[in-house]
């Protein structure tokens, strides 16, 4: 963040739409992230992992603005009211546009509910059901369209992901929630 002309602002791209994914729970970690788009990149020569088939297209490059992993404390689990204080405030406060705020669906149903009711845009995107948001993810850094700082829980997650038969999911104390067929990505 930034201030400019006595407001605080976002330090890059500050009219560009927002985009928000809450990974909720209450005892253990939860992360919050959020980026923004910054232009588009022509992609060719990539591989449809679907299909196998040689490509061109335009793809989207996004930037992280941050990445926050949230720690329950020693007696008290996560608080999300804070959590929907925190995206208000950077609403009202740092001038953040909210272009669409997602979590998936544990856990999280009240937390959209109530920030819907603020007047943020808000929906489900499941990342442990279908395979496609993490290959989205991982093609994104495989052609260069992601720019994001090191971060390291989302380093330490990412690489003891497991794509299973069924999705792709990170083991939580050595249980994965889909897991059929064990293959590390």
């Amino acid at each position: 963040l930034v201030r400019k002309a006595g407001a605080i602002q976002p330090k890059r791209h500050p009219q560009a739409l927002r985009y928000a994914h809450m990974d909720l729970a209450t005892r253990s970690m939860a992360g919050l992230s959020v980026c923004h788009r910054v232009g588009w990149k022509d992609v060719q020569g990539a591989v449809d992992y679907k299909t196998g088939a040689v490509y061109q297209d335009q793809r989207v490059i996004v930037e992280y603005d941050f990445i926050l992993t949230i720690v329950a404390g020693r007696a008290k689990p996560i608080n999300f009211e804070k959590i929907q204080q925190f995206f208000i405030w950077l609403r009202e406060r740092c001038g953040f546009r909210w272009g669409m705020i997602t979590a998936d669906q544990y856990q999280s149903f009240m937390q959209l509910q109530m920030l819907e009711s603020r007047g943020f845009p808000t929906g489900n995107l499941s990342l442990d059901r279908t395979k496609t948001p993490y290959y989205a993810w991982r093609a994104g850094f495989e052609e260069h369209r992601i720019v994001m700082f090191r971060q390291p829980w989302v380093v330490a997650e990412a690489e003891k992901l497991i794509d299973s038969a069924k999705c792709v999911d990170h083991p939580l104390e050595g249980d994965v929630t889909c897991l059929a067929g064990e293959t590390e990505i």
